[in-house]
């Protein structure tokens, strides 16, 4: 783990820095032209984008509610039954906007007002529009009984809500008038329940009218549903389920990142955390659990964080496939385009304390889109330059983008709307983050392997640095690091120098390949003499090293230095030529004949030489050199 904390000031580790170059053999270029085409491509959607943002928004601040309409006389009374998933009310919900935002309860049931509803044959869109819509819905039970009904309307933020009625067939209201949103505290809504929900009870056969005054500062898809009290409590416990399993989940990834970024202090793990905090903002908003449990007062703030928390996740998700596909190298043009779309989408933000709360929904959900485009175009760009990853972040990617992409657009009415999109949304969520979370712990492995590689690489390359490339033994470098880890106080060691006796008649005779054969030749003999321990370099042309450990006994050392003299003589076959090589050696003891190797090796040459002008000896130790 220590290698892999090494790296700059930010924390990154060496191998996503330089060394991943290195190991998938890459060199990096500033200019990129399949990075700089991608880069055109993704500004492109960028720009195709903002321009369906602005053509696409001031219809939706003026959005129509009636769509297909039914005659006033085809109207028909919704028969109400338990039913485990609630009972729909589309195509029987009658919509008046109300331009005037003053009509009362009393207006609304008036006959003059009564003509102008309209009943749409699809859900209710009000798109970024905040007038006051009035929803009518007719429902009638079973003969002769008592039921507890709830009336439910799939929104966690409309901003206000009215509920008037039931109204039975003589225009008597049953009810009290109950009243929630975003506007009022929490403790508004019926049943605690994240979704508005209002409670009523209907008595006999007859047709009862219910009333719902609905004000949004955001888009709403009014898909009101009534259910029985009991199917309603049993449907959400098994949601309550579904959440907790999902923020579970997400919690570990979390956790598990956050240990991972403690450990690494790599920064693509920070912008991994940013996303699964966002993540976890933006669902624990759109399920209403963070209005519920965080955030309930003020409502400016609320309706801030609800708008703004998708954004944001938006952006975060966008800069950490920014960073993990590796762009700024690899696609450089896309990388700047992205970087731009991050700062659209944040500065967006901005939008929602300006009083265009609406707008920041639809710069989010286009964003949304736009991100999933310039994403896919990132990792096409990365798998093409050989990111090993960039597949399985794609499925990643592809896990999220189509139920996200399918809650637009049905939020868009380009697709039916189902309640059940959002759910697939939030399993999109928690599949992308395991997916990513994957990606991660494969790419931690990749380091880990990369930097193993690596050592080992630099492991031989300092080694080669200081071994002699003909004979594998050490060079002069390499003998003057190994000396280093020798020659310490205390110890006594031999260091012997050899020299080869008329060495440059064999390269004459016989030629330089020969000559170097008989050079490998020499330092494996000398390998297969010395101790385990001892040291074996080649210092010149024909001059050899031996650093003899922990030997200061003198006849000892001058009864070795004999032995590997005579392994020398031996006659050595190099192709054709059959070679009888002589040598001299010198022989000077650490520390009495020096305390560095300098001098070591200068007493141990005055020896060799010595011994080379002497006929009867051809090993000298420097010791002996006073009394010669």
């Amino acid at each position: 783990m220590s290698a892999l904390r090494e790296g700059g000031a930010g924390g990154c580790p060496l191998y996503s820095c330089e060394m991943n170059r290195v190991h998938l053999s890459r060199p990096w270029r500033p200019s990129n032209p399949v990075g700089n085409a991608y880069g055109a491509v993704g500004l492109l959607v960028f720009l195709i984008y903002v321009v369906a943002l602005l053509s696409m928004a001031p219809q939706a601040l003026a959005a129509d509610p009636s769509a297909p309409a039914i005659s006033a006389a085809a109207l028909h009374v919704v028969d109400l039954t338990a039913q485990s998933a609630g009972t729909d009310m589309t195509g029987a919900i009658g919509v008046l906007v109300d331009d005037s935002a003053a009509l009362t309860i009393d207006d609304v049931r008036g006959t003059a007002v009564q003509q102008r509803f309209r009943w749409p044959a699809t859900h209710v869109r009000t798109g970024v529009d905040p007038r006051p819509y009035w929803l009518r819905i007719d429902v009638r039970q079973k003969s002769g009984s008592v039921g507890e009904w709830l009336l439910e309307v799939p929104s966690v933020a409309a901003y206000e809500l009215q509920f008037h009625g039931p109204f039975d067939v003589h225009g008597r209201q049953l009810g009290p008038v109950a009243v929630t949103g975003i506007a009022h505290p929490y403790a508004s809504r019926a049943l605690g329940a994240e979704r508005m929900v209002f409670r009523f009870r209907l008595e006999g056969d007859g047709p009862h009218t219910l009333y719902l005054r609905a004000v949004s500062n955001i888009g709403q898809i009014y898909a009101l549903k009534v259910w029985e009290l009991g199917d309603y409590l049993a449907s959400t416990r098994a949601k309550q389920l579904f959440d907790g399993f999902c923020y579970g989940v997400l919690m570990l990834a979390l956790l598990y990142n956050f240990v991972l970024w403690t450990v690494l202090r790599d920064h693509l793990y920070s912008s991994y955390l940013a996303v699964c905090l966002s993540g976890l903002l933006a669902i624990a908003s759109l399920n209403g659990h963070l209005l519920h449990y965080v955030i309930d007062r003020p409502a400016w703030l609320a309706e801030l964080i609800y708008t703004a928390s998708s954004a944001i996740w938006v952006a975060c998700v966008a800069y950490f496939c920014r960073q993990f596909l590796e762009l700024p190298s690899r696609a450089p043009g896309l990388a700047r385009v992205m970087t731009i779309f991050i700062a659209v989408m944040l500065g967006g933000i901005i939008l929602g304390p300006a009083g265009h709360p609406g707008w920041l929904v639809i710069l989010t959900q286009g964003g949304a889109v736009t991100c999933l485009l310039l994403v896919l175009l990132g990792a096409m760009a990365a798998i093409r330059s050989g990111h090993r990853l960039a597949i399985l972040f794609l499925s990643g990617v592809l896990s999220l983008g189509l139920p996200m992409l399918l809650v637009i657009l049905s939020n868009w009415g380009v697709v039916p709307w189902a309640s059940s999109n959002l759910n697939l949304l939030q399993i999109g969520v928690v599949a992308e983050l395991v997916v990513f979370s994957l990606a991660l712990g494969l790419r931690l492995r990749g380091m880990r392997r990369s930097n193993t590689e690596l050592g080992a690489h630099a492991r031989a390359m300092a080694l080669a640095a200081g071994s002699d490339p003909l004979t594998g033994v050490y060079n002069r470098a390499g003998l003057v690091e190994r000396a280093a880890q020798l020659l310490l106080p205390g110890q006594s060691h031999a260091v012997v120098l050899i020299d080869l006796d008329d060495f440059k008649p064999v390269n004459d005779r016989w030629g330089h390949d020969v000559g170097d054969q008989v050079l490998v030749k020499i330092a494996r003999r000398l390998q297969k003499c010395i101790r385990p321990g001892d040291v074996v370099a080649r210092i010149g042309g024909d001059e050899f090293v031996l650093v003899l450990a922990d030997l200061s006994d003198r006849n000892k050392a001058v009864a070795l230095v004999e032995r590997v003299l005579a392994s020398l003589r031996q006659p050595m076959a190099c192709g054709d030529a059959l070679v009888n090589i002589e040598a001299s050696a010198g022989v000077a003891h650490y520390p009495d004949n020096g305390t560095s190797l300098p001098a070591l090796i200068r007493a141990a040459d005055v020896a060799m030489y010595r011994a080379k002008s002497s006929e009867e000896r051809r090993v000298v130790l420097a010791s002996t050199l006073g009394s010669i």
